[in-house]
């Protein structure tokens, strides 16, 4: 009879605590969502570009040396604005720091260009012609952006690079005289700012405008109509606006 008492009281014991063991493994279980990891911005990235630029060149003659007076008086000034599609490929490398939103950088990128453009002053019994074309632009810059997650605002500045060709020719009469032509690789300094976004782990598109400044260089074209001689010293003034869009591969 106390046997019989005893597996009585273990079997009440045992129900409740199972059916509280059934309950808890009903009971679903809640796991914390880790938080998500902010996108990372370093490594070195390759990449091309697209878009257009606006040269604002100005061209004003300052010395023209000649056995006879000067068909174009001293002092006149030409636009030789031109503006073209461009196209090119960029190089480059960014660090950021874990946690924080600053990204430091250099970039390098090259682009050519079919910006051409002739300008032409009469004179009576003459008329004179220059040419400028514009063959690629280049940049070596720093660059400081502030990310929030997959996208990134950036300012840039440094040194700015353009090839260009100088060309005049002159009509007079039935002849058409062409003077010397002048191939050049102008330096300057250039600053800009963009947005680029990622919109997968190793590609990102970006939006740039960049401002060049080549200032102003003298250049002599010798001509010879008639059998008389003559040298004009121009000054030439060179500012590009550029706008482009591009594509990045991210090494990570």
């Amino acid at each position: 009879m106390r046997g019989l008492t005893l597996v009585a009281l273990a079997a009440a014991f045992a129900i409740p605590c199972t059916a509280a063991s059934a309950a808890d493994m009903a009971r679903p279980v809640y796991k914390a969502t880790p938080a998500p990891v902010a996108f990372n911005w370093s490594g070195l990235y390759v990449g091309g570009h697209a878009g257009w630029g606006w040269d604002q060149g100005n061209g004003t003659e300052i010395i023209v040396i000649s056995a006879a007076p000067p068909a174009i008086p001293i002092g006149t000034t030409r636009s030789n604005n031109r503006d073209g599609f461009l196209g090119g490929a960029q190089i480059g490398f960014n660090w950021q720091a874990p946690g924080s939103p600053w990204v430091f950088g250099v970039d390098a990128d090259w682009s050519w260009t079919d910006a051409s453009t002739s300008s032409p002053v009469a004179a009576p019994g003459i008329i004179n012609t220059t040419f400028s074309d514009t063959n690629w632009y280049a940049t070596v810059t720093g660059r400081i952006g502030y990310a929030v997650d997959t996208w990134l605002w950036y300012v840039k500045g440094g040194v700015a690079f353009m090839d260009v060709d100088y060309k005049s020719t002159t009509v007079a009469g039935a002849g058409i005289f062409t003077s010397n032509s002048i191939s050049d690789t102008r330096t300057g300094w250039t600053i800009g700012g963009g947005v680029e976004q990622a919109f997968a782990t190793n590609w990102s598109w970006k939006l740039e405008y960049n401002y060049l400044d080549f200032g102003s260089q003298n250049y002599s074209f010798t001509t010879t109509v008639a059998g008389v001689t003559s040298t004009a010293v121009n000054d030439l003034e060179e500012k590009v606006h550029v706008v482009k869009f591009g594509l990045n591969y991210r090494f990570r």
